[in-house]
């Protein structure tokens, strides 16, 4: 599993954003996603932030070679276990929360993080 994030530009749909910036930060060109719905927080100044979910299949065969220094980061291939980890300091705390039922369940869902819980909206 690899962990790509950006930003939706202006006149963007989510999907043309997420798609935009698996491209830009992997060159990799994505076909098939699924759309998993919105992870919603209130900022430390009282302002609500989020972001939204998408996962993407890859062929078996794909090469990428990993880890790779980009302007935003290091992409490197981590596996679920990595990443649930609940002592893995190197991602942020609310993924190992969601992240497992974004897995476990085919459906488009709204989630709240307030105070160390994911809440389903």
């Amino acid at each position: 599993m690899e962990w790509v994030g950006g930003k939706i530009e202006k006149g963007e749909m989510p999907d043309e954003g997420a798609l935009r910036e698996v491209l830009e930060e992997t060159g990799i060109s994505v076909e098939h996603y699924f759309s998993k719905g919105t992870v919603c927080w209130e900022t430390a100044s009282g302002e609500l932030d989020g972001i939204y979910i998408y996962l993407y299949e890859v062929a078996n065969h794909l090469k990428f070679k990993t880890p790779k220094k980009t302007r935003e980061g290091i992409l490197d291939w981590k596996s679920i276990d990595w990443i649930l980890n609940p002592h893995n300091l190197g991602i942020a705390e609310m993924v190992s929360q969601y992240l497992p039922i974004l897995l476990k369940i085919e459906d488009d869902y709204s989630l709240k993080y307030q105070d160390g819980q994911i809440y389903i909206l």
